[in-house]
């Protein structure tokens, strides 16, 4: 009786060893799928996020090389400069040109990159909730 005990209980503990240990590589299976897919939901917004900050960053870059580059400077002062004192002001004028300018008016860096981090943060959630349409 004590002998089957012992192959009894070695037994079970062997096929209960061996049921953990699947059970767990399957539990280390769905843990790095499901951050597989977590990070594969959010690379496309990451993607358009980093792209969009580096089209920015070229559009404001000079579009001569560096040495050159002092000459596109020059210019753009030099417009500056005649825009500011050479040019008559005339107030109507301005002020027809800045209701007409309305829509256009934020064209700042910052806003433009506002509005692509709100378009990008509103996909998101709308992936993560579609039943939920945000608009």
């Amino acid at each position: 009786v004590g002998k089957v005990n012992y192959y009894l209980c070695f037994l079970l503990l062997c096929m209960y060893l061996l049921f953990v240990n699947v059970m767990l590589i399957n539990l280390l299976i769905a843990i790095f799928s499901n951050t597989y897919e977590n990070v594969e939901q959010q690379s496309g917004i990451i993607y358009k996020t980093q792209r969009a900050e580096m089209i920015l960053e070229f559009r404001e870059r000079p579009p001569l090389p560096n040495p050159v580059s002092l000459v596109y400077f020059f210019i753009k002062i030099c417009k500056f400069l005649y825009k500011k004192y050479v040019k008559k002001v005339n107030y109507e004028k301005d002020l027809q040109k800045m209701i007409s300018n309305m829509p256009n008016r934020h064209s700042s860096l910052a806003y433009r990159s506002s509005l692509m981090e709100a378009e990008c943060r509103a996909q998101y959630i709308r992936k993560l909730s579609p039943t939920k349409a945000i608009r």
